[in-house]
C-alpha cells in the first residue's frame, strides 16, 4: 500500500468526519428551532459540498417548517433526479409536501413510487437511501407486540385493528395474522423489513 494511497485514505475519512459533525450541528440547530441559523449553515455546507444529499436533505427539512414547499421540492428533486443516498427520504418528503398541500393524488402517487422501487434493491442500498426516516431493529417477536414495542402502533388494539384490516404491510406483503412472529427470513438480507402502515407512514 503506497503511502500517497494512505494519505487520500486518511483525508477521505477526515472530509466525512467534518460532513458528519457540521450535519449534526445543523440537525441540533433545526431541533432548538433556531431555523434562521441553521438555514445558514445548510447553505454554508452546501457552497462547500455541492449537491450532497445529507446537506439538501436538511435545507428540504428547514424550508419545510418554514413552509417554503416549493423550494423544499428543488432541493429534494436534485437528490431524485441524480439517485443521490436519501432518494427514497426525498420522495417520502414530496409525499409529506403534497399531502399538506392537500394533493392527495401525487402524494399517494409518491409514496407508491417509495415503495416500488424499495422492492428492487438490497439491504444495504435501502439502508443508505433510507437514513432520514424513523426505523426500528427487532425480530423474533410476535406481530402485535412487534408493533407496540416500536411504537409504529399506539396499543395493542391498535395493532390488531390495524393487521386485521390489511393496514400493515413488511416489504410490501399486507400482514393480516395477528398470530405472526416477525423473523429475518422475511427479512431481505435477513436484516431488513419496509413496514408501511396505512398508505403514508414508511419504517
Amino acid at each position: 500500500m503506497s503511502r500517497s494511497y494512505r494519505k487520500n485514505q486518511k483525508e477521505q475519512l477526515e472530509s466525512r468526519t467534518i460532513k458528519k459533525k457540521r450535519i449534526l450541528s445543523i440537525k441540533n440547530l433545526i431541533t432548538k428551532d433556531k431555523l434562521s441559523k441553521a438555514l445558514t449553515e445548510v447553505y454554508n455546507y452546501l457552497d462547500d459540498y455541492p449537491n450532497d444529499s445529507y446537506g439538501l436533505i436538511q435545507k428540504a427539512n428547514i424550508l419545510m417548517i418554514l413552509s417554503y414547499y416549493d423550494e423544499a421540492e428543488e432541493a429534494l428533486d436534485i437528490i431524485i433526479e441524480n439517485n443521490l443516498e436519501g432518494k427514497f427520504s426525498a420522495l417520502y418528503k414530496k409525499g409529506v409536501i403534497a399531502r399538506t398541500n392537500r394533493d392527495k393524488v401525487k402524494a399517494e402517487e409518491l409514496f407508491r413510487k417509495n415503495i416500488e422501487e424499495i422492492k428492487n434493491l438490497d439491504s444495504a442500498d435501502i439502508l443508505a437511501h433510507l437514513k432520514e426516516l424513523p426505523h426500528v431493529s427487532l425480530f423474533e417477536e410476535n406481530i402485535i407486540d412487534f408493533l407496540v414495542h416500536t411504537e409504529i402502533c399506539s396499543s395493542k388494539r391498535e395493532a390488531r385493528e390495524m393487521v386485521l384490516a390489511g393496514a400493515i404491510s413488511f416489504n410490501n406483503v399486507k400482514m393480516k395474522d395477528c398470530e405472526h412472529v416477525v423473523s429475518k427470513e422475511e427479512a431481505i438480507d435477513g436484516k431488513l423489513i419496509v413496514i408501511k402502515k396505512g398508505k403514508k407512514n414508511i419504517y
